[in-house]
């Protein structure tokens, strides 16, 4: 309700990558990494 956006990236002693995102983990990290794609709208 708020328009936040918001990406969790976790890696465990194992090794093993968890990740939680809204809307996407992937958009986010790219946005973030300044590779954001064209937009929508």
């Amino acid at each position: 309700m708020c328009g936040a956006e918001i990406a969790i990236v976790i890696l465990s002693q194992d090794g093993k990558v968890f990740s939680f995102g809204h809307p996407c983990v992937d958009t986010l990290v790219e946005r973030f990494l300044g590779e954001e794609p064209p937009s929508t709208k």
